[in-house]
């Protein structure tokens, strides 16, 4: 006992080693591994493929050292019993109550033997278990289609995460060219802007929308930003309850077409010109 758990305590300091140093060769960005700390997931994985050898081991000699007391036991005329009589199972007997154990030699050679054994109950309860499992789940997916498959499980995380993030911030490169879009975009200025900004964009009581001279920065996501947020000091209302996070991008991409239209009318620049 004492020398396996020094063996244990070995292991241990192995794998956190190994792993701190697989961890200084990594890229900065891969900083987890199995949800934990890179070295210490390395190190964790490490030693349960070492704990696995070990039991692996174990049972082995569990296993021998069953064949060797059953065999004992029954040439003495006593009937294997409790622990002992468990471990007869791994000899393919037909009864795990009973362990029951046949010890009829049907081939022998070179000293090796075969006996007339069923396979272990263990091992046909495995498999009339994974045929049962393989019943269910073509019936539960297949063919009642209680639960979806993994095409529609995805198609159904995306249409989930769309409405979840539908208004969250983006970066974008540039305006949209879509000229639906951007017709939708009108009308939607038409409802909701013209009343400060003007039917053209010419500027009211608030600035021209048209020239190159911006209050808060005439880039895409400046004018996505001032629009979905709006400008408390400046009376320009946010507008990201009224209007999706793609509404609000095709609101400002429809702005920015509007550039250079030179309305009449058109009010005073004001702000910084747009570089």
């Amino acid at each position: 006992m004492k020398k396996l758990a020094l063996l244990i305590i070995g292991l241990l300091s192995f794998s956190w080693s190994y792993g701190q140093e697989v961890t200084a060769s990594i890229p900065e960005k891969s900083t987890t591994f199995l949800g934990f700390p890179f070295g210490l997931g390395i190190g964790i994985m490490i030693l349960l493929f070492f704990i696995l050898i070990i039991i692996a081991l174990l049972f082995a000699i569990m296993i021998d050292f069953g064949k060797f007391s059953y065999r004992t036991l029954k040439d003495s005329g006593i009937k294997p019993k409790g622990v002992v009589g468990l471990f007869g199972i791994f000899e393919g007997d037909l009864s795990t109550l009973t362990s029951e154990y046949n010890d009829t030699v049907i081939h022998e050679y070179d000293g090796i033997q075969e006996y007339d054994n069923d396979m272990p109950p263990w091992w046909k309860a495995g498999f009339y278990a994974g045929v049962a499992f393989g019943i269910i789940y073509m019936l539960v997916y297949h063919v009642f289609g209680v639960l979806p498959l993994q095409a529609q499980e995805y198609e159904n995380e995306l249409s989930d995460a769309s409405k979840k993030y539908a208004n969250v911030d983006q970066v974008y490169e540039k305006p949209s060219e879509d000229k639906s879009a951007l017709k939708a975009a009108s009308e939607i200025y038409t409802k909701n802007c013209k009343t400060c900004h003007g039917a053209q964009a010419e500027g009211l009581v608030g600035p021209n929308l048209t020239d190159k001279f911006w209050l808060h920065g005439g880039s895409i996501n400046d004018i996505y930003t001032t629009i979905k947020y709006g400008k408390t000091e400046k009376n320009m209302p946010a507008w990201k309850s009224n209007f999706s996070n793609q509404q609000v991008y095709e609101i400002a991409s429809y702005i920015m077409s509007l550039e250079g239209s030179n309305p009449p009318n058109a009010k005073e620049p004001q702000g910084e010109e747009k570089k």
